[in-house]
């Protein structure tokens, strides 16, 4: 559902989830995502703070509440998340460049310079930052390069990136 652009619809199944499972991590870092999408940031918040509540390791939630934060002007909090989902999952590409945006923003080359290297390193083996890179190919009408970069996404995917790859799957 929230593949399809029905956030609201998914909202209700995922907070239905939630109460039926209140340990499901997942259903609750979708369930921020769901908010996310209908401009519901306190909600959002709400969502992935329960997800780390549940798992404090859990770094996408980390990462989405990073999103979050920045999104709402709270550049601190948003480098303190991203920075606690690397210390949980060090080659997070998703993060790597969220960091690399916040510091650019911040003006701090240095530590921009820092975790470019970084990312750099990770991007030609993490499936889901292919998968973004396509998206941007696709969005700028460069087809071909959005068709190679799905085949290496899909390539490179694993088990937890399955739902992600669904629109790949056409090229």
């Amino acid at each position: 559902m929230l593949a399809d652009g029905r956030p609201l619809e998914a909202e209700r199944r995922l907070e239905a989830i939630v109460q039926a499972t209140p340990n499901d991590v997942r259903a609750r870092l979708d369930l921020g995502l769901s908010r996310e999408m209908q401009d519901d940031a306190a909600g959002a918040e709400e969502a992935y703070r329960g997800a780390i509540e549940v798992d404090a390791t859990f770094a996408e939630a980390w990462n989405n509440l990073g999103v979050l934060l920045l999104r709402e002007g709270d550049a601190r909090g948003a480098e303190r998340a991203y920075l606690t989902a690397l210390r949980l999952k060090k080659d997070h590409a998703a993060t790597l460049s969220n960091l690399v945006t916040l510091y650019r923003r911040n003006g701090d080359e240095a530590m921009q310079r820092r975790y470019e290297w970084r990312l750099d390193r990770v991007q030609r083996t993490d499936p889901f930052h292919q998968f973004m890179l396509a998206l941007e190919c696709e969005n700028s009408g460069d087809y071909d390069c959005a068709i190679a970069r799905y085949r290496r996404a899909i390539a490179l995917q694993g088990e937890e990136h399955q739902f992600h790859f669904g629109l790949a799957r056409a090229y």
